[in-house]
């Protein structure tokens, strides 16, 4: 259902990851919209970006607030950290030039963003390279990419194995994190076959 969904309706699935970039990187409606008209092939004027702005932050209050609360932390420290401690100096954050500040605070959202993204990935694949139950099964891990690790497996083991992945990327910590981390595991003879 989730992969005819994804086919069915990628237009909007893209539109929602645009839209997360977008407000992650502070991008104005008007830029939005551009960029929207572009990829939809049809005008989308700056009243539907901004409902779209509008609709997400109602939504998802709790973006909104962990936004300000990264701009809030970097003007008061100069850095931020990942989830687990990594620092992000960001000493732009202490400008009198508001175009520096506001890089810097673009930044700060960004850095806790993907730096935890990457301390993710990184816990997760330490796990598995040392999980007895992966080796048993013939699991070899071949390469990341960004957020998606590729492994190579007896054909007869990829059900377990992708159900184990998936166990063990979905929980990297010892401590549960405050939202689930949706881990959407695929197999194929190719990586792109593997991601359709």
């Amino acid at each position: 259902m989730l992969k005819n969904f994804k086919s069915e309706h990628s237009h909007l699935r893209f539109a929602g990851k645009t839209l997360n970039f977008a407000l992650i990187y502070g991008m104005q409606p008007e830029s939005f919209a551009a960029i929207m008209s572009k990829i939809w092939k049809r005008k989308v004027s700056l009243q539907e970006a901004e409902q779209m702005y509008g609709k997400y932050f109602s939504s998802m209050s709790g973006v909104k607030n962990f936004i300000h609360s990264s701009h809030r932390e970097v003007r008061q420290k100069g850095y931020v950290t990942t989830v687990l401690g990594r620092k992000r100096r960001l000493p732009e954050a202490f400008s009198s030039r508001n175009y520096a500040v506001a890089r810097a605070e673009r930044q700060a959202t960004n850095s806790i963003i993907q730096g935890s993204a990457a301390d993710i990935v990184v816990v997760g694949q330490l796990r598995m390279s040392k999980d007895e139950k992966l080796k048993k099964l013939g699991v070899v891990m071949l390469i990341q990419v960004h957020d998606e690790v590729v492994f190579k497996c007896p054909k007869k083991n990829v059900d377990k194995a992708m159900k184990r992945i998936a166990e063990l990327m979905s929980h990297p910590f010892a401590e549960d994190l405050d939202v689930d981390l949706v881990v959407e595991p695929g197999y194929g003879k190719c990586w792109s076959e593997a991601k359709s």
